[in-house]
């Protein structure tokens, strides 16, 4: 019955967000990215839960349903509100966001390569993670919000710039900035269009190539070790093989991971408590994770008992952590929360010439497409690392502005 309800509710929001007319915001991201993330409970819908490798527990997809439920009657109320015509804001020297997010991005990537050498090109994903440090975080994060804000104010070279520095994180391995640079990429383009749209209609062909990219997000994992190595004819195969593809994206992608979390912690009731809850003053802190205090995720929770015998972290799962800490009751606040955030977000990116326009599209991509595969803690953490290369830009650029200004009146 739950499987039957799942896949109402998700035809439902599919004929809503597909073909409404109407702005394209986080509520469509955070509903399509919910669709990725729980694509393993559509898989065992019509290939049964006994042809699945790890069944998922019928309490999933009712925390599924529940998810789907508060987004699309979010973006309903959203829609309902109608258009509202903001106050222009100008931040004092934003003019110089871009060229000094993509200079911090440029120096924080020379300086990784100078500190890690070749290791950061040639070795795998594993040795890499051992040997980068803040660096790695200050060139990627800088060059997000450094594309984001160039993007918006049609700085091309600059954009250009910062695509590179992007795309280098997913030669290395790396394929989180690059999903969060290209949603931040499409959420801007909608946004500069300013216009309401109905996706299949208006944007058909265009969805094609958005399947296309997000595809080649899945199928890049099991490739890029060959590319590395130059071996271009072992990634092609693995690419042209129909049973490799299926396999990697319908049975050994992340989605199937993170909903294996999900589903063995309410199959076997795995509690933690509220008090891991009371770390999250960390996150306000700009080194919290150098203060001493106990900084274990959820996943260092749940993966020794769980999962001893895995040998190799598994990720997190945000539901399972709020199922977790505080059963039904704290799992429905936060479904709550979340979706209230994205009314709230989603309400000030359109009809608005606001310079923290680029801010707001980067830090709800993170929060509305990639929150499912992280805990709490982790997904703050990003958050914060955006806000911190604003802040640090934007008192830059204003110094900057005022000694210019001050310099033209002499």
């Amino acid at each position: 019955m739950s499987e039957l309800l799942y896949f109402l509710f998700t035809l439902l929001g599919f004929s809503y967000f597909l073909f409404k007319k109407r702005y394209f915001d986080f509520y469509s991201i955070a509903f399509f990215s919910q669709q990725v993330y729980f694509l393993p409970l559509m898989i065992q819908l019509f290939v049964g839960s006994k042809n699945m490798i790890y069944p998922i527990y019928f309490q999933v997809y009712i925390v599924a349903i529940l998810i789907v439920i508060s987004i699309i009657i979010g973006a309903l109320f959203l829609d309902a509100k109608g258009d509202i015509k903001r106050k222009r804001v100008i931040l004092v020297g934003i003019e110089y966001h871009a060229f000094f997010s993509t200079l911090m991005a440029l120096f924080a990537f020379i300086f990784c390569y100078i500190k890690i050498g070749d290791v950061l090109f040639f070795s795998e994903k594993e040795e890499i993670l051992g040997a980068i440090d803040y660096m790695y975080v200050l060139w990627s994060t800088a060059s997000l919000y450094g594309l984001a804000v160039s993007y918006y104010y049609n700085k091309k070279f600059l954009f250009f710039i910062n695509l590179f520095l992007i795309l280098l994180t997913v030669y290395i391995g790396f394929r989180s900035f690059a999903a969060i640079a290209f949603l931040t990429w499409l959420l801007m383009f909608f946004i500069k269009n300013d216009r309401k749209v109905s996706l299949l209609r208006d944007y058909l062909f265009f969805n094609f190539f958005i399947v296309v990219i997000g595809l080649m997000f899945f199928v890049y994992k099991g490739v890029y070790i060959a590319i590395k190595y130059k071996d271009y004819d072992m990634a092609w195969s693995n690419i042209t093989d129909v049973n490799y593809l299926i396999q990697t994206v319908f049975y050994n992608s992340e989605p199937f991971a993170i909903q294996r979390i999900l589903s063995d912690v309410m199959q076997y009731n795995f509690f933690i408590g509220m008090d891991n809850l009371k770390r999250i003053i960390l996150t306000f802190l700009i080194f919290g994770d150098q203060t001493g205090i106990d900084t274990k995720t959820f996943n260092g929770y749940f993966q020794t008992h769980l999962y001893g015998s895995v040998g190799y972290g598994m990720g997190d799962n945000i539901w399972a952590h709020m199922y977790s800490s505080g059963g039904w009751l704290l799992l429905i606040i936060f479904i709550f929360i979340f979706s209230l955030s994205l009314f709230l977000s989603s309400s000030r990116i359109y009809k608005s010439d606001s310079s923290f326009t680029p801010l707001l599209v980067v830090l709800f991509c993170y929060w509305s497409f990639y929150l499912h595969r992280n805990d709490l803690f982790y997904q703050l953490g990003l958050e914060k690392r955006i806000l911190m290369i604003f802040i640090f830009v934007s008192v830059v650029s204003c110094i900057l502005y005022h000694i210019k200004r001050a310099y033209l009146k002499r």
